[in-house]
């Protein structure tokens, strides 16, 4: 007997085989998607936490006194040429979200530099950054100030 195509057993294996497959691959696949993100979200921050030392040692004189603070925006540190001329995006972005991390399409705010025990710490902070998440990555952000 000349037996042509599958059997619905032959094909109901197949596609159970493969739900189990993808029942272990996507996960895996998601979970690195999102620590590729979490990952290249920390190097952004990172890169404009240098870019604002670079900034601080050129302009020592505004390094703030013991306890104080002083706050440098994205736009000042871009001017000066240490960060790219173009919005920086970030990975994390969801929208419509209330985490800090993943509210603002790009990275807009201000590195505060705070002088404790005489040891200086830069933290990036966002800033208002809900009504840029409409721009295009073509218009710079620091261009509409």
């Amino acid at each position: 007997m000349n037996k042509k195509g599958f059997t619905l057993i032959e094909i109901l294996a197949v596609l159970i085989i493969l739900g189990i497959i993808a029942t272990y691959t996507i996960p895996a696949i998601s979970n690195a998607i999102n620590d590729s993100k979490e990952s290249s979200y920390n190097e952004q921050i990172e890169m404009i936490e240098n870019a604002s030392r670079t900034y601080m040692s050129s302009y020592s004189k505004l390094l703030p006194d013991e306890g104080e603070e002083f706050i440098i925006s994205i736009c000042d540190i871009e001017k000066e040429g240490l960060l790219p001329n173009k919005n920086i995006e970030n990975p994390n972005f969801k929208n419509g979200s209330t985490e800090e991390s993943e509210k603002c399409k790009f990275f807009f705010g201000n590195v505060k530099v705070t002088n404790t025990n005489n040891k200086y710490t830069y933290t990036y902070e966002n800033q208002n950054c809900e009504e840029y998440n409409d721009i295009t990555t073509t218009k710079n952000i620091c261009d509409t100030e």
